[in-house]
C-alpha cells in the first residue's frame, strides 16, 4: 500500500505543475485518481465494515498526501475546463467510494448538481438536490444546491422562499453561509430583481472586506495550524 501512496503523491505533484503552467499534459489527474480508487478499494477489502472517507484517509496518513485538498483541486480543474460529463462521472464514482463523511462529500454532491445544471439536465439536478436536502436539512451546501437548481428550472418563487427562510433580510454574510449568498445573488440576477441582488452583493462585499482585514492582521492559528474558513469568528 505504501508504494501506491508514493505513486499517488508523485502524480499529485505533477497535477500541481499543470496548475502553474509548468506541465501541459493533464493526464496526471486521471492517473492519480485511478491510484486513489485502487487504494480505497484495497482499504475496503481489508476492512469491509469500516466507513472510509477522505478525512479518514488523511487522518490515517498524517495528512502526508492531502487527499481532501487534492480531490477539491481535481473537481475544480474539471469545472474550470468545462469538462462537465467527466466531472459528473467522477462525482458519481466518488459518492460510491465515500458514502460517509461530510465536508468533502458535500462538495462532491454540490459539484454533481453543478455539472448536471451545466449539462442542461436541470430536472435531474433538482431531483438530486431535493433528495439531498431531505436527508440533510441543515446542510448549507444542500440548501444552496436547491436554490441553484430551482433557479435553473425557472422556479424563482421556490428559490426565493429558500433564500428568505435561511438568510432573511438582516442576516450577515459569514463563513458558514456565504455559499447561500452566492446562490441568492445568482437567483436575483436570473430573476431580474436588481434591488435584492444589490442587497445580497453588498453583504458579500462586506464579508470579503472583513476577510481581508482579518488576514491582513495575520492569520490566526488554532492548535498551531491556520484556521479554516469555517472556524473564522465571523
Amino acid at each position: 500500500m505504501e508504494n501506491k501512496w508514493k505513486e499517488f503523491l508523485k502524480w499529485a505533484e505533477e497535477c500541481y505543475l499543470t496548475m502553474t503552467g509548468k506541465r501541459q499534459d493533464r493526464e496526471c489527474w486521471d492517473r492519480a485518481f485511478t491510484l486513489l480508487k485502487e487504494i480505497v478499494s484495497a482499504e475496503r477489502s481489508a476492512q469491509p465494515e469500516r466507513i472510509i472517507d477522505p478525512f479518514q484517509l488523511d487522518e490515517d496518513t498524517d495528512y502526508e498526501y492531502d487527499v481532501q485538498g487534492w480531490l477539491g483541486d481535481f473537481l475544480n480543474d474539471m469545472d474550470t475546463y468545462e469538462e462537465y460529463e467527466k466531472l459528473l462521472n467522477v462525482c458519481e464514482e466518488l459518492l460510491h467510494m465515500f458514502r460517509g463523511g461530510e465536508g468533502m462529500v458535500s462538495k462532491v454532491k454540490f459539484m454533481k448538481m453543478s455539472a448536471l445544471v451545466a449539462l442542461e439536465r436541470t430536472d435531474e439536478a433538482l431531483q438530486f438536490s431535493r433528495q439531498w436536502l431531505e436527508e440533510e436539512g441543515d446542510n448549507m451546501d444542500a440548501i444552496a444546491a436547491n436554490i441553484y437548481s430551482y433557479t435553473a428550472v425557472r422556479d424563482m418563487k421556490t428559490a426565493d422562499e429558500l433564500v428568505r427562510r435561511h438568510i432573511p433580510e438582516g442576516t450577515k454574510c459569514r463563513s458558514k453561509n456565504n455559499i447561500l449568498f452566492a446562490a441568492a445573488s445568482t437567483l436575483y440576477e436570473e430573476a431580474g430583481n436588481e434591488k435584492e441582488k444589490n442587497r445580497i452583493d453588498q453583504e458579500i462585499a462586506a464579508y470579503i472586506e472583513r476577510l481581508k482585514d482579518y488576514y491582513m492582521g495575520g492569520v490566526k492559528e488554532k492548535n498551531g495550524s491556520p484556521q479554516d474558513d469555517d472556524e473564522l469568528p465571523f
